[in-house]
């Protein structure tokens, strides 16, 4: 069993990769099973099919792998009653912006996300949502609900949470560009600190822009 396993976990950690750099249609099992290879036993095309029923669903769980390994290194925050809306918020856009910009998570996991989000294939991408998209969503719209007047449509609430997710995922998008655009051509232009609090910032000074005095969650 343990053996069965361990070929099930070489052949996913084999795959990830590849299908996050050429995608799904440039990934062929051959090309899984050569780089599944370990100390000279290289598994079969008929183990991809035992473990996975093929290569579509290799590739469902390969997504999966990745998101839940961002996931597990960075959890959503959860609050006692009581927290102020604008540090909520803080917090959500400080663990999204960590999920997208650690370094100790690798490399091929949020390339493989990105990839099924501009890319999506069936089940794969429907699957991500409905497990790692929508949850950390519907908490990021529960935070907003507290910062806006009541009544807010749920039409308008999704467009603010959009915009706020927007600006996490351009300093992911935009990452090797910012460096050169402030001038620092090594590291990180900006921290996740830095980051977090102007996007919280801005964020809230958005939302009393659209709100006016209904606005809640102001600084005191």
């Amino acid at each position: 069993m343990a053996e069965q396993e361990d070929t099930r976990q070489r052949l996913l950690e084999a795959a990830g990769p590849l299908f996050a750099e050429r995608g799904f249609d440039g990934v062929s099992v051959r090309d899984i099973t050569e780089a599944a290879t370990f100390k000279g036993a290289r598994p079969s095309p008929a183990a991809v099919s035992y473990h996975f029923k093929g290569k579509d669903e290799l590739y469902v769980e390969a997504v999966r792998h990745a998101a839940g390994s961002c996931a597990a290194a960075v959890p959503m925050p959860e609050w006692p009653a009581g927290v102020p809306a604008r540090q909520r918020l803080r917090d959500f856009v400080g663990a999204m912006l960590a999920r997208l910009l650690r370094p100790d998570v690798p490399a091929w996991h949020r390339l493989l996300i990105m990839r099924e989000l501009t890319q999506p294939r069936h089940g794969a991408c429907e699957n991500l949502v409905r497990d790692f998209i929508r949850p950390a969503f519907e908490k990021l719209l529960g935070v907003l609900r507290d910062l806006v007047p009541a009544g807010t449509p749920i039409e308008r609430l999704q467009l603010i949470g959009g915009s706020v997710v927007g600006q996490c995922l351009h300093y992911h998008h935009a990452r090797h560009v910012i460096p050169l655009l402030v001038g620092q051509r090594e590291g990180p232009a900006f921290t996740v600190d830095q980051l977090a609090d102007h996007i919280t910032a801005f964020s809230l000074a958005a939302i009393k822009g659209l709100f006016g005095p209904g606005a809640k969650g102001e600084p005191r």
